[in-house]
């Protein structure tokens, strides 16, 4: 009778056993794909190999951004800023603006590119695979510099670490650098955000974005307050970007914005200017259990 008793309950320990495994690993694929990616990328028809470098941040559930850095043998690159979207095995991106080059032309300066990647676990590390085409909307003609290939990366591990608090998170947008000039954490649902010119009055106009939503457009700067809401979630950062439609009499664009949360007062200042406009994030605090 003790043999069927320790049969069973050795088949639940295993059973509980390979369930939590199987949710470890779960919980451990969320995002997985964060972070810092090395390896080759070829061309059709071309007999070298560049290297290739991907840096990846998740920005919702679904949607990503980073860079992506070709590099000749030579040292010569080109660096783009991407956006994509992932799932649990895919990650899928396209160049969205040259961020640097210093190089020829092979170096895909002037070829915007469609990623396609797969991501997977060989026990050991982590890899991507994937197939990359020229952008069908690409304004430039089509040349042996842009056509397709193939590339082949392994997640640099030493890198994971650093996602969190990576100061060389890049984001553009409307064609501009994002400056991340502050990041709040707070508690409210809701905040109610007022701006004014700061200091001089001098004809400052921006036009604000919250989450790639258009808040208001071409807005005269004053010591009259301009308030606005928005809505914050539990699940991600949220980005409030102010962009400058000029720079006023007196360069550069600048700003006030305060807002009260959970009866505290916040406020800064904040510049802008005609190649960069300010970031702020904004992400809800967690609730203690």
């Amino acid at each position: 009778m003790q043999r069927p008793t320790n049969f069973f309950k050795n088949r639940f320990f295993l059973l509980g056993l390979l369930s939590f495994f199987l949710c470890f690993y779960t919980q451990a694929q969320d995002h997985d794909f964060e972070g810092m990616w090395r390896g080759l990328l070829s061309q059709e028809g071309k007999d070298h190999k560049d290297i290739f470098i991907l840096k990846l941040y998740a920005e919702t559930d679904s949607t990503l951004f980073g860079t992506s850095k070709i590099v000749s043998k030579t040292g010569e690159y080109s660096e783009f800023y991407i956006e994509g979207t992932f799932d649990s095995t895919h990650v899928n991106f396209q160049d969205m603006q040259l961020i640097k080059n210093d190089g020829n032309a092979y170096l895909y300066k002037d070829c915007i590119k469609d990623f396609f990647s797969n991501v997977s676990f060989d026990g050991k590390k982590w890899v991507m695979t994937g197939t990359w085409n020229r952008h069908p909307n690409d304004s430039i003609p089509p040349s042996s510099t842009c056509t397709k290939g193939k590339y082949y990366l392994t997640k640099v591990l030493t890198y994971t670490d650093k996602v969190q608090e990576d100061k060389e998170k890049i984001r553009y947008f409307q064609g501009r650098l994002i400056e991340i000039q502050n990041s709040f954490e707070v508690e409210s649902d809701t905040l109610i955000l007022s701006i004014i010119d700061d200091n001089q009055i001098d004809n400052d106009t921006v036009t604000i974005f919250f989450d790639k939503k258009l808040i208001v457009k071409k807005l005269g700067l004053s010591y009259e307050c301009y308030d606005f809401e928005i809505v914050l979630d539990d699940d991600h950062e949220h980005l409030l970007v102010i962009y400058a439609n000029n720079v006023g009499e007196i360069p550069p664009n600048t700003a006030a914005i305060s807002f009260i949360d959970n009866g505290k007062k916040r406020e800064l200042s904040i510049r802008s200017d005609m190649s960069k406009s300010s970031g702020i994030i904004f992400k809800k605090k967690k609730k203690s259990k």
